[in-house]
């Protein structure tokens, strides 16, 4: 059972798990892309870089140095809305580990070096990515962010043009202004001594250079209406297609497990709405994939599928048919039990592990991190059962037509030919 709670208001979570013969060690940071602005996109992940290589022991040599003596698995990634800096090894380690994570998250070491040395490391980083992907997320983003950050969070030519003019100084002033008390969550997921620990991330904190707190942001995320823009590759063979649904939402938790049932219904399982209307019966698709990103009070759920140049326009109006079947609850109770028993299979799958079990607490705190504190509604793995299990159908639609909002759809589509539809004909489409 995990504990919550605050040590010099930085947010602590504490997840004991009796018998665990490793311990993992994780910082959220509610930084990322949405902090960002033209002038500095790129930041947020070029400081990711930096602060795994920041602690005082290590800074100097690299830190990977320093701990391959360990055993320790280690890594850090920067998203939309949070950086997350974590670390599982051996639970003899799990005071090394505290120590480590605290200090590049809270005092951390930065030297000129370092930053032209990860810079590098950067560059190398974005340009590995799929131009071709990029190209589409870029234009996806473009279109639904009024948010600066996240308007231009896949425009890699400016990431990469940004890097030359970040220095030693704007790099301090980044951590200054986001890495603060109340925007950071410290996770300990194993079986470790408890009173030990909560003096260690006591004692620790207590000398944190960095004692700020951070100025409360309220974001304008989402752009509003329909939109529709087509992405020229030349070279592709088939046209991938996204549709994109950005919502505002309350209760930011329970709607992230509602729309992981959701997904099962057009993901690419063999329960999939989408999958046997589309690949069984019409042959128009191979498969689906969906995502989702759950920010502080806002939801974007996002469908890509790839057909063949000439069924673009045939599998754009099937799919918005199918998913408004869902909207209008037009599938039996059935079909609905049998989605609990596949949630159910693949939830219990999961196994109930220090890295389960960190994402599945550190998600729910990131969602609601601007009002955090010890009475924010944290679900156990027990309550999320139970929350599906209880679920009703006319529950479920009510929600789905709430996520699903055909009037601030946006579609973009990649591939060598333009189909003859306007954002005015979608929006009869979608009527």
């Amino acid at each position: 059972m995990y504990e919550l709670m605050k040590i010099h208001n930085y947010c602590v979570l504490l997840n004991q798990i009796k018998g665990s013969k490793t311990c993992k060690v994780e910082a959220i940071i509610g930084d990322g892309f949405i902090n960002e602005t033209r002038a500095t996109s790129g930041m947020s992940h070029l400081v990711e870089h930096i602060l795994l290589d920041s602690w005082k022991k290590c800074y100097k040599n690299g830190c990977s140095d320093f701990w391959k003596d360990y055993g320790v698995m280690m890594n850090a990634e920067t998203t939309n809305n949070a950086v997350r800096f974590y670390m599982e090894g051996l639970a003899e380690y799990t005071p090394k580990m505290i120590a480590y994570i605290i200090s590049i998250t809270t005092d951390p070491k930065i030297t000129p070096k370092r930053i032209e040395k990860e810079k590098l490391a950067v560059i190398n980083e974005l340009l590995n990515y799929d131009e071709e992907a990029t190209r589409l997320m870029d234009c996806l983003n473009k279109m639904t962010y009024t948010n600066e950050g996240l308007y231009v969070s896949e425009d890699r030519d400016l990431q990469l043009k940004n890097l030359k003019h970040f220095n030693l100084a704007s790099i301090k002033e980044w951590v200054q202004m986001n890495y603060c008390k109340n925007n950071t969550i410290f996770i300990i997921s194993g079986d470790f001594n408890k009173s030990k620990t909560i003096k260690q991330i006591t004692s620790t904190l207590k000398k944190s250079a960095l004692q700020r707190i951070c100025n409360t942001r309220n974001y304008s995320i989402f752009k509003r209406g329909v939109d529709l823009e087509f992405v020229r590759e030349k070279e592709k063979d088939n046209t991938t297609i996204v549709l994109s649904f950005p919502q505002h939402i309350d209760s930011p938790n329970k709607a992230l497990f509602y729309i992981d049932f959701f997904l099962l219904f057009i993901d690419n399982g063999v329960e999939s709405l989408l999958m046997l209307e589309l690949r069984e019966k019409k042959s128009l698709i191979y498969n689906t994939a969906v995502d989702s990103i759950i920010y502080s009070r806002a939801s974007v759920l996002s469908i890509e599928i790839s057909t063949r140049n000439s069924q673009v326009l045939k599998v754009i109006r099937e799919t918005i048919k199918i998913l408004k079947k869902i909207v209008r609850g037009d599938f039996t109770q059935a079909t609905m039990n049998d989605i609990k028993r596949k949630f159910m299979v693949e939830y219990y799958q999961k196994c109930l592990n220090n890295d389960f079990y960190t994402d599945f607490y550190g998600t729910q705190l990131l969602n609601q991190l601007e009002v955090l504190d010890k009475n924010s509604k944290i679900y156990t793995y027990e309550e999320v059962a139970n929350l599906i299990t209880n679920l009703t159908k006319s529950q479920f639609v009510a929600f789905v037509k709430h996520i699903l909002d055909f009037s601030n759809m946006k579609l973009a589509y990649q591939g060598k030919r333009e189909i003859s539809l306007t954002k005015k004909g979608l929006e009869r489409i979608l009527l």
